[in-house]
């Protein structure tokens, strides 16, 4: 039953033309699918037309295919004749609907409805169609079979008239075509290319063989090629349709020819091989000959690729390839390898970056899975375009960032987590093609492997960073420690009092402590401590502001005359003060950095209160920042027209602020001025204790509310591996004039056995040290004596070190500590222990 039903179709020609119409039954269908599921029911209206287009070529191939078959010896001509007219009426829907789906579209670009005029002529062109076809001798007169394939069509009088109108269609689409890719953005020009392209290919050959062969020849012979050749066009136009990236030109060529060469290989070796294999053992062969083409296809590939890429690239290494080889490069020099990367793309060097994601990135991060995990500008406006309906506010945010800083694909990197870290930043190439498919591919797989090098290569930076920060930020303590050095030495010189040194001498001392503070900020950085950990208490920014200025190390008076405080108002902050500070120098440093190359220039630091939020306004009339580069300034290790690199910096400051509840924020136009905002959140007055800001010109010693009866029978044991540690606590010890026995040890283990043989009443313990450390040092000191305080004196700043601190240990001081601080902490717990013993 079977064999009756498919032997009279069982035609090469056939076989082929029912093929390709079933290919495009189940393209359709996936087009219908797709396109639903990326736009609903909305999407149905903007190709409706394509897919009555593309129904129509389907009827067509099929009738087209029946004069291929032993149906058409089978049965009588009228079938034949009926089923010529049916190709003829299908054949013309179909053209007809590929017109106003070109209508539709240029519509769509130019926003502008259809003329109803085109729907006029179209329908009078339909009616006069279907009038000549359906009735009978004006299109097609008879058909004279002699056989499968072998037939002859006469035409009718109103035949040339027919075909006339059919080509003024197929002219008229693709004047459309042509309208739409003049007027289309870069993306929109490709696609629209893919179109003429498959148009092109089946209406040429349609034009050839229909008019040509058939209707002036009278050879019909080739009658199944135009049908079988439509697929291309049905498809080009699908893809171009359903897809925003494509594959370049040059790539579709290369591969094509690799493939059909590969397979040339193949067919031919069988071919050659077939005459000495047995008949009989048909199955045997066909597996044998599978395996063989499993196991050697890929060498066979890729020795054919090298060659063809050698004549369509010039070289035996493809741009992919190239791409591919640079995770070496990566792996030795990130920036090697991202200079090479600008050349393979074409795009320019000093733009295309690795950067780390940061808060102001969360518009990339939410779209990045939406597009393929890659954001590519020229697909973002395309859609934009498309779109009937109103755009989302995400994807209007995403499109103006991108178009405001110059970016044209965005390809993130992962994390452990998953979680994008950072983001492979390009602008637009510079002979304006699109990024394509391939160039993506390519560049995500290269990146997936070159994550890890990339994160050791971020932590280079870091560490330069950190680096940086420290020349930087110590400059400004270290120059106050010398100038009162040099005061002190000029004063002596000239007896000066006591009291004057002393206050030499505290101011240096409070440098030296503002750059301990640094010290310890930075080092919570590298470990990467939590900025809200540190303390935070209130206090009037008017005051925050005139200390900041009076400890800025500025080069030279002139330059501290340059910057002007316009505070009218007073308001309150709850803020750590070297946080703060720190903030405040970064801006102004960055401000100083161009005084030589401005010297116009000047700087203003004035305040605003709000009701909600109280502003800190920082601005300089220096060279301004580029739009396109204001939205970077936050990201790490960022830097402008600076030499050196950067340091902290600015997503330093970002956090910083982060962490007082508020932001900052930047507004600059170039060549004219640049304004950083900080933002605060308004404190009530009634919630607010002015913490004075201590002025350093009158710095006094700390008066403790403490007992300080001399504390002669108290022994007091130091333990640090450096002899300079101990040799200046014990100084200060000294210095308190208490009556302290004092006793050192070099180690922890030490520390045990002297701990053992006197009556120690307090320890001040380093933590890192040889032989046994500190912590393990407590822990058995405490075995002994549970009561007896351990003071940690050390530099430590790591979250797991400071809980061990704090376990382990019963008060802390940060290395290296000042005489007022230390004094504190030894009275406060030999009060404690006296007060213990007089309960006991």
């Amino acid at each position: 039953m079977f064999d009756l039903l498919t032997s009279p179709i069982i035609y090469s020609k056939a076989v082929v033309l029912i093929g390709t119409a079933l290919l495009m039954l189940f393209w359709l269908s996936y087009f219908i699918i797709s396109s639903h599921k990326k736009a609903g029911t909305n999407q149905f209206k903007t190709f409706r037309f394509y897919i009555l287009y593309s129904i129509g070529l389907f009827f067509w191939i099929v009738s087209n295919a029946y004069f291929h078959t032993e149906l058409l010896v089978i049965f009588s001509n009228k079938v034949a004749i009926f089923m010529a007219v049916f190709a003829n009426i299908s054949g013309f829907l179909a053209f007809t609907f590929a017109f106003l789906f070109t209508c539709q579209l240029r519509s769509e670009i130019s926003k502008a409805s259809i003329p109803r005029v085109y729907y006029v002529i179209v329908g009078l062109c339909v009616i006069y169609a279907l009038t000549i076809n359906i009735i009978p001798d004006l299109t097609i007169v008879d058909v004279h079979v002699e056989g499968v394939s072998n037939f002859i069509i006469v035409f009718g009088e109103h035949t040339q008239g027919f075909f006339i109108i059919l080509m003024s269609l197929v002219a008229l689409t693709l004047i459309n075509l042509l309208h739409i890719r003049r007027s289309a953005n870069r993306l929109g020009q490709a696609r629209i290319t893919y179109m003429i392209l498959g148009i092109a290919i089946f209406m040429i050959s349609t034009a050839v063989i229909q008019l040509g062969f058939t209707y002036l020849l009278n050879d019909f012979s080739l009658t199944w090629l135009p049908p079988a050749l439509s697929i291309s066009e049905m498809l080009m136009v699908g893809y171009a349709l359903l897809t925003q990236r494509f594959f370049s030109g040059r790539y579709i060529l290369f591969f094509s020819l690799t493939l059909f060469l590969t397979s040339s290989v193949y067919t031919l070796l069988y071919l050659g091989l077939s005459q000495l294999l047995t008949p009989s053992q048909v199955a045997i062969n066909a597996i044998i000959w599978c395996m063989f083409i499993g196991v050697t296809w890929r060498y066979v590939f890729n020795k054919i690729k090298c060659y063809v890429s050698l004549v369509v690239y010039q070289s035996t290494q493809t741009p992919l390839d190239d791409i591919n080889s640079l995770v070496s490069e990566f792996q030795s020099s990130p920036s090697v390898a991202m200079a090479k990367l600008s050349k393979l793309l074409d795009v320019p060097h000093s733009k295309i970056q690795l950067i780390q994601t940061s808060d102001e990135d969360e518009v990339y991060t939410k779209q990045i899975h939406q597009y393929g995990n890659a954001l590519i500008f020229d697909e973002i406006k395309d859609q934009m375009d498309r779109s009937t309906t109103e755009h989302s506010s995400e994807l209007e945010k995403l499109y103006a960032k991108m178009n405001n800083t110059d970016i044209a694909m965005m390809l993130p990197l992962f994390g452990d987590s998953q979680d994008v870290t950072h983001f492979l930043v390009s602008p637009h190439k510079n002979s304006g093609r699109l990024f394509s498919q391939e160039e993506i591919l390519a560049l995500q797989r290269m990146l997936k492997k070159t994550q890890g090098y990339i994160n050791m290569e971020c932590k280079v930076r870091q560490s330069q960073a950190l680096a940086n920060t420290i020349a930087h930020e110590m400059r400004n303590p270290l120059a106050q420690v010398l100038i009162h050095f040099e005061k002190l030495r000029s004063q002596i010189d000239s007896n000066s009092g006591v009291h004057t040194l002393e206050k030499e001498i505290e101011c240096g001392k409070s440098a030296v402590e503002r750059g301990k503070q640094l010290i310890d900020i930075i080092l919570r950085e590298v470990n990467t401590a939590s900025l809200d950990d540190e303390p935070s208490s209130s206090y009037s920014v008017k005051q925050l502001l005139n200390a900041s200025i009076e400890q800025y190390g500025f080069e030279s008076k002139a330059h501290k005359q340059r910057v002007q405080l316009s505070i009218s108002s007073d308001f309150y902050v709850k803020v750590n003060e070297t946080l703060f500070n720190f903030v405040i120098f970064n801006l102004l440093r960055n401000a100083i950095h161009y005084f030589d190359s401005y010297p116009d220039s000047q700087i203003e630091i004035s305040v605003m209160q709000k009701d909600t939020q109280n502003h800190v306004i920082v601005r300089d009339t220096g060279p301004g920042i580029p739009e396109k580069i204001q939205t970077h300034i936050f990201n790490d290790f960022f830097s402008h027209n600076k030499s050196g690199g950067s340091g902290l910096g600015l997503g330093y400051c970002q956090r910083v602020m982060n962490s007082f509840g508020g932001t900052i924020q930047c507004q600059s136009s170039l060549g004219e001025f640049t304004e950083f905002q900080l933002l605060f959140p308004a404190i009530a007055m009634a919630n607010t204790k002015d913490k004075p800001i201590e002025n350093k010109q009158d710095y006094r010693n700390i008066v403790t509310s403490f007992d300080t009866q001399p504390f002669s029978h108290k022994h007091i044991l130091v333990v640090d591996d450096k002899e300079v540690q101990r040799a200046l606590v014990t100084l200060y010890l000294e210095q308190l004039d208490l009556g302290l026995n004092i006793i050192q040890a070099n180690n922890g283990k030490t520390a045990i056995d002297i701990f053992k043989s006197n009556p120690i009443d307090l320890v001040i313990m380093d933590v890192q040290m040889p032989v046994m450390n500190g912590f393990d040092a407590s822990i058995e000191l405490k075995k002994i004596s549970p009561t007896t305080p351990i003071i940690a004196l050390s530099g430590e700043s790591g979250e797991k070190e400071l809980s061990m601190i704090t376990q382990l240990m019963d008060d802390y001081l940060c290395k290296p500590a000042g005489q007022e601080a230390l004094e504190e902490k030894v009275l406060k717990w030999l009060n404690k222990s006296q007060e213990s013993q007089l309960v006991h």
